[in-house]
């Protein structure tokens, strides 16, 4: 239980410090700048993250079943 609550928590962590990489801050800013009200802004924000989220969840199961290796 103890791996996988590190797993989990190193997952957490690179996820949080990819998300704050200068791309990504830059290319949310500019897409939630152009609305008025913070709700919408929010919500772009919150579909911004699941998108990639889901993203990463489909490659990760698709590695998982189908037994694939990405080369170094």
């Amino acid at each position: 239980m103890i791996n996988f609550l590190s797993i989990i928590a190193l997952g957490f962590f690179l996820g949080m410090r990819h998300a704050t990489d200068p791309d990504h801050v830059i290319a949310v800013t500019t897409i939630v700048s152009r609305e008025r009200k913070i709700s919408k802004a929010a919500w772009i924000g919150v579909f911004w993250g699941a998108g990639h989220t889901l993203t990463i969840f489909v490659v990760g199961t698709a590695i998982i079943v189908f037994d694939l290796v990405i080369p170094a």
